[in-house]
């Protein structure tokens, strides 16, 4: 979605993981919840798809096997056609340090992997859109 532009629904979602187990069950769920979902399984694949498609809004993981997520969501930070989209952190190593870290580099949320569920995702994912201030909902 470009900046400025007026609301459009449903929900669009992009999540970057490598976990093709962790993915299916969360694309399934999103969907349920009337959102769109694209899948990256890595880093470049994610760059590249995020870029073309310019979602709602992204999330990531941070252990991603072609490079690494901290750099993947420092670029996207910087580019100007991807860096108003919002970018929600799932770690599974979840700690201050690196929480603190992808929120000084602009991500809207950081959560602990293993202790979110897709429904929470669900949930979660229209107000981390909405940090945005392009996307009404």
């Amino acid at each position: 979605m470009t900046a400025g532009r007026a609301r459009r629904d449903p929900l669009h979602v992009v999540l970057i993981d490598q976990d093709r187990t962790f993915t299916a069950t969360y694309k399934l769920t999103l969907e349920t919840a009337g959102m769109e979902v694209l899948i990256a399984g890595g880093g470049r694949a994610g760059l590249e798809l995020v870029s073309a498609v310019l979602p709602d809004v992204v999330v990531m993981d941070l252990a991603l096997h072609d490079i690494d997520g901290l750099g993947l969501l420092a670029a996207l930070k910087s580019l100007e056609v991807t860096r108003h989209i919002p970018i929600g952190i799932l770690d599974v190593r979840a700690n201050e340090g690196t929480m603190k870290v992808c929120h000084d580099l602009g991500a809207v949320g950081y959560l602990a992997k293993t202790l979110i569920t897709p429904v929470m995702l669900a949930e979660l994912l229209p107000s981390w859109a909405a940090a945005s201030g392009n996307v009404e909902r």
